[in-house]
């Protein structure tokens, strides 16, 4: 069977999900809950925002909508339902997993080293613990130094993932696949244990694609680069 390759490792997906963000710039946070699929980009939206930027490029299916859920739900289960949410598309690869070891300080002043992330890929789902409402989600924008973007109180932000706060916290890395070939993007099956690649068959897999900038131009943290 020949493995299903990234949906954001074209350059051309690349662009339309950076040209897609730009739109949602100003769009400020507010937890959807209970009407997750009315959020508006430029006005609310919450860390799920994603899931309709996706839709407006066609990386997802406009049909797919995002269940209801609870504040603090992720807390209460654990991401759990979440996961399972997210891997019900057919189209998610868990790609990474924090390891039971990696708390522990780096040895070097790699601040990555202790959690032996893959090479990641613009456009994959970074999923944090979060101390208030159990996970918060962020897009891979930049790959050269990693950078991600996510809805803020002050709006979308880029901030680089080396910060300790958010290193701490990330527990979880998706990627969005490109659909099978006579399936929609929307089959029901699980990917949670497909195999995940290495860092060098990822980094070859996007061949010429430029992964020392963003060109997201969404305002920052004001945190060092």
């Amino acid at each position: 069977m020949t493995p299903r390759l990234p949906y954001f490792g074209s350059q051309k997906h690349a662009d339309a999900l950076l040209s897609q963000l730009h739109l949602w710039q100003g769009t400020r946070w507010q937890h959807a809950g209970a009407r997750p699929n009315e959020m508006k980009c430029g006005v609310s939206g919450d860390c799920l925002f994603w899931v309709h930027a996706f839709k407006a490029i066609g990386a997802l299916p406009t049909r797919l909508e995002i269940p209801d859920y609870r504040l603090r739900e992720a807390l209460a289960d654990r991401m759990h339902t979440l996961r399972e949410k997210i891997e019900a598309t057919g189209c998610a690869q868990l790609v990474w997993e924090r390891p039971q070891c990696c708390d522990r300080k780096p040895l070097s002043g790699d601040p990555f080293e202790h959690l032996f992330l893959p090479w990641l890929l613009i456009g994959d789902v970074l999923i944090f613990k979060n101390g208030t409402s159990g996970a918060h989600c962020g897009l891979m924008v930049k790959a050269v130094p990693i950078h991600f973007a996510h809805l803020t109180g002050n709006g979308l932000l880029e901030e680089p993932l080396h910060q300790k706060h958010y290193l701490s916290a990330l527990t979880f890395v998706y990627r969005l696949l490109e659909a099978e070939e006579g399936q929609g993007p929307n089959v029901q099956h699980s990917t949670s244990n497909a195999q995940r690649p290495t860092a060098r068959a990822a980094s070859e897999s996007i061949g010429e694609f430029n992964v020392g900038r963003s060109m997201l131009d969404v305002g920052s943290s004001g945190v060092s680069r």
